[in-house]
């Protein structure tokens, strides 16, 4: 079990970054500031290759009074840090792209769903981790983190996998069994993950066991921490379940929202509630975990104000209530439930983005190009000055600054990513290089470009704020200025990069100038014990193995990262039964002809299997390094290896009976007359029959004449049952007189098809009759029977009416006292259930 005091923190995403720039901290605008002189720190050449492809903008992340805020249509991701109000730090992103960010202190992780990867900024150095794949590309990738772990979770291969926070090296991978939504996963303060099945319904925890309760979530609940404790949220059955640490029900109380309700559902990080806004009402309800208190309703918006609630976020007493649809935010202060002020954070219609601290709250304009502060003076909240993240114009962030390193020479180039020159300096030019090369430059590992401190500001005298520089894992860049029709090259690792035609061979010539219009293929051969990372610049997107073609339309600049190549680990299957086992990424792919199979992959890398049954297979079983049904999620480790084992499954038949009915597990003939079945099994089969019809016995893989048959499936079972006529079967059975004219009985017991007794019991005066049994026969439908009392011959005629019996009862006297022949007629009903091999009566 992991207790590593876990505080789940949110989630920030950022587009794909390329270049990284240092800014001073910036307030602003009113108008725009010319932006100052500047130039780039250019990030290595691995985060780059790390920052492709993700997704789109979600939410901030933030933590130590900062917060990470993300302008997607600018491409621009901007550090505001709140004790100074001002804009911190600039990352410069590609805006066709998108990563997750999540901030961990000054350090972040970052999530690449187009490349299934995860990757760390260290916040000291700005160095970027390999990327580390923990699932399959374009698939949906989030960080929950603690502080001792985190969890990367896959909703697609429905995984979550346990890592180091720092080296995110693995630890565990846990099959979830479950594929959690939007508001469905959180960690608590004690290290378990929740998740909430998206597609089934149920809920799943890991607390170092695995833990799946089908019955205790909707498909549609979500979950939300109140204290650091998870509580299931349910809008169709306006309830919150706050859960034990083993899962159980801990206590229900009422929440006061309707299924169809659009709501915005916040857990309180300091007290016992759960903060609902609900835009069909306008209204914020606060219900207290585990009483049923949930009357509290403040009005957030005046009646017939149109209602797009945004996420919602925390301060203290303060709840921050953002309406995207007018721009405003309104805070409610819980402890009088009263609108404790009103502010105007957007334009109308903008997506408004919060988070809180204690006394502090960060916002974000996520369509336009302000963000800011909010702060809490000890009476009010007051709003900050508005901090400009870019210039609205064109899109340049605020005031880069990029500071020269000990590679620059006078009268080089900018560096990838750099801001557009601000002007000429105020001191005299520097003169012209020299027409030599110039020396090499210094190792980068022994001598660490040094930034200039900034000057003080004109205007206070003060210094400004001077962020560290981070080392850079590239090769040092090009001393000399690429032309018109050239090609530049930085190497990042052990590597080395050519091109056709020649002209580059970098490390040693890093920049060729060539033809306009010309199309040249660079070609990278990783060192001994090296990896191509990937491409980026010019050649963002290039398929690493298929190198890189460019048309070169002026001067060009491209990275190649390379990085220390993950020992090969090989992963063993054994395939039992009629299936395939395929892995994911690609490179087993084993069936029970040629297993047993193994594929080498990386140490630590993430492996799913899936098996796929034959037509005639059923899912797949696992043992070994996985257990259970369904994707076998795999960390790449020595030993790792597992079985498959696929059930064969044979379809039984059965002929439709003509006189009843064959019932059995999945079999109700004429029904439903087939069914797959695992080889091997048993089963019973039961025969059953109309009242007028016989079960005579069994044909194909039943035999005998016992009206049940106990089968073992194998290859193409068949079975079929045979029936008579038995035109007595619908009198035998007990039947009383039900027309209100007397109690009289009538008993049938069959001897044969046809044949059989009929007893009477006749309503006699002074005393009842009791006739005794007759012989009877059945003929047209109707069955007879006579007695001869001597003085009198009664005879008995029974038919079948509806479920009824209709009697008819014919006295034929023989004694010459007088009394005259009669005929009655009476309607009987049965008193008696029927047998149990009989259908109904």
């Amino acid at each position: 079990m992991f207790t590593g005091g876990f505080q789940p923190r949110p989630v920030g995403v950022a587009r794909s970054a390329l270049d990284r720039v240092r800014t001073r901290l910036v307030r602003s605008p009113g108008p725009w500031a010319a932006a100052a002189v500047a130039s780039a720190v250019a990030l290595p050449v691995v985060l780059a290759a790390v920052l492709g492809e993700g997704n789109d903008v979600q939410e901030l992340a933030q933590s130590s009074g900062s917060a990470w805020v993300a302008s997607p249509e600018r491409g621009i991701v901007s550090l505001i840090d709140g004790p100074s109000d001002a804009v911190a730090t600039t990352v410069r992103v590609t805006a066709a792209a998108s990563v997750d960010v999540e901030q961990s202190g000054a350090s972040a992780f970052v999530v690449d769903d187009a490349a299934g990867t995860v990757a760390r900024i260290d916040g000291a150095t700005w160095e970027a981790t390999q990327p580390i794949a923990f699932g399959a590309p374009d698939g949906s990738l989030s960080v929950l983190q603690g502080v001792d772990h985190v969890y990367v979770l896959d909703a697609t291969r429905r995984t979550a996998t346990v890592v180091d926070p720092v080296t995110l090296a693995g630890q565990q991978v846990v099959s979830l069994d479950a594929q959690p939504g939007p508001g469905q996963a959180v960690v608590d303060d004690a290290g378990r993950l929740w998740v909430v099945d998206a597609e089934r319904g149920g809920l799943t925890w890991f607390d170092g066991a695995h833990h799946v309760a089908r019955d205790r979530a909707s498909a549609d609940d979500q979950l939300v921490l109140v204290r650091g404790r998870p509580v299931l949220v349910s809008q169709s059955d306006r309830t919150l379940t706050s859960l034990t640490d083993g899962g159980a029900v801990d206590a229900r109380s009422c929440l006061e929202v309707r299924a169809e309700d659009a709501v915005e559902l916040l857990g309180s990080t300091d007290r016992d509630e759960v903060y609902a806004a609900i835009a069909e009402t306008g209204t914020l309800v606060i219900a207290r975990v585990g009483k049923d208190d949930c009357g509290r309703v403040v009005s957030v918006v005046a009646p017939g104000t149109e209602v797009d609630f945004g996420p919602l976020a925390q301060s203290g007493r303060f709840v921050f209530v953002p309406n995207e649809a007018t721009g405003q935010t309104v805070v409610i202060d819980t402890a009088d439930d009263t609108v404790a002020g009103t502010f105007d954070l957007a334009p109308a219609g903008n997506r408004v983005q919060l988070i809180g601290e204690d006394r502090l709250v960060f916002y974000n304009d996520l369509d336009g190009h302000e963000a800011g502060v909010l702060q809490f003076d000890g009476a009010t909240w007051v709003k900050g000055e508005s901090l400009a993240k870019y210039d609205p114009a064109d899109g340049t962030p605020a005031e880069v600054l990029t500071p020269p390193t000990a590679d620059d020479a006078p009268g080089s180039g900018p560096v990838a990513g750099s801001a557009p020159d601000a002007g000429p300096p105020a001191t005299e030019p520097a003169p012209p290089a020299p027409a030599v090369d110039p020396p090499a430059p210094p190792d980068p590992a022994e001598v660490p470009p040094e930034t200039p401190d900034p000057a003080p500001d004109p205007a206070t005298g003060t210094e400004p704020t001077r962020a560290p520089t981070p080392p850079s894992t590239s090769r040092p860049e090009p001393t000399s200025s690429p032309s018109p029709g050239s090609i530049t090259v930085v190497v990042g690792g052990d590597g080395q990069v050519t091109s056709s035609p020649a002209g580059i061979d970098c490390p040693g010539t890093c920049t060729a100038a060539f033809e306009a219009g010309a199309d040249v293929t660079l070609t990278a051969r990783p060192g001994e014990s090296s990896t191509l990372l990937g491409w980026s610049r010019a050649c963002s997107g290039a398929m690493a193995a298929n190198g890189c073609v460019l048309v070169v339309t002026g001067a060009l600049e491209v990275g190649a990262a390379f990085a220390e190549a993950p020992e090969q680990v090989p992963v063993a299957v054994t395939v039992v039964g009629g299936g395939t086992v395929e892995s994911e990424p690609a490179g087993l792919s084993c069936d029970a002809a040629s297993s047993p199979c193994e594929a080498s992959f990386a140490a630590g890398s993430a492996v799913t299997l899936t098996g796929h049954g034959d037509a005639d297979s059923g899912e797949v079983a696992w043992s070994g390094s996985c257990a259970g049904t369904g994707p076998c999620a795999l960390l790449v480790a020595p030993g790792v290896g597992v079985t498959a084992t696929f059930t064969d499954f044979a379809t039984l038949q059965v002929a439709p009976p003509d006189g009843g009915r064959i019932t059995g597990a999945g079999i109700d003939c004429p029904v439903d007359c087939e069914e797959l079945l695992p080889v091997g099994s048993t089963l019973t089969l039961t025969a059953r029959r109309f009242e007028d019809r016989q079960f005579t016995g069994w044909t194909g893989d039943c035999a005998g004449g016992s009206a049940t048959c106990d089968l073992t499936i194998d290859a193409d079972p068949a079975v079929g049952a045979t029936y008579a006529d038995y035109p007595i079967g619908v009198f035998a059975g007990s039947w009383t007189q039900s027309d209100g004219g007397g109690d009289q009985r009538v008993v049938v017991d069959a001897s044969g098809a046809t044949s059989g007794t009929m007893d009477f019991s006749a309503s006699c005066s002074p005393d009842h009759c009791e006739w005794g049994p007759a012989p009877g026969t059945v003929s047209g439908g109707s069955m007879t029977a006579s007695w001869d009392h001597g003085f009198a011959v009664h005879i008995v005629t029974i038919t079948r009416e509806g479920a009824g019996l209709r009697v008819t009862l014919v006295g034929d006297f023989t004694a010459a006292d007088g009394r005259t022949d009669y005929t009655v007629h009476y309607l009987f009903s049965r008193d008696d259930p029927p047998p149990p091999d009989v259908i109904g009566w």
